[in-house]
């Protein structure tokens, strides 16, 4: 039998999941993490696009994500949302010549990371800036 700790701790780490999914991303250009923790309706999949698309321009220095925070703010049955705060680290893409092509400065902010029940866990079905 399930506890509400077990649930509780089922939805923590399906959202670290995804922004882990991101950092591995950023840093090493696969997508398939970003994907995997969300459904196709969500909009966070455009960061999977924009991860391919700043590796398919150079090499990436310093990308990545931390995350600094997280809360559990609700969970039904058929509906979870935490709160987690993440710092994106500053990087830059360079091209063959070393030239710097894209930059990304620091940024951090707080995310509502809200979810739906599947038969195999928890997926991401929004993510919205708080």
């Amino acid at each position: 039998m399930t506890t509400a700790a077990d649930r509780n701790a089922a939805v923590v780490a399906a959202a670290r999941a995804y922004f882990t999914a991101v950092d591995n991303g950023l840093r090493t250009g696969e997508t398939a993490g970003i994907l995997a923790v969300t459904t196709r309706r969500c909009s966070c999949r455009q960061m999977a696009t924009f991860v391919r698309s700043i590796h398919a321009k150079g090499t990436v220095h310093g990308a990545g994500c931390e995350i600094k925070s997280v809360y559990l703010s609700g969970l039904r049955s058929d509906y979870a949302a935490v709160e987690i705060g993440v710092v994106m680290n500053p990087f830059r893409v360079a091209n063959a010549r070393g030239s710097t092509v894209m930059q990304g400065h620091e940024e951090s902010g707080n995310f509502l990371v809200q979810m739906l029940p599947v038969a195999s866990g928890w997926l991401i079905e929004g993510i919205d800036r708080v």
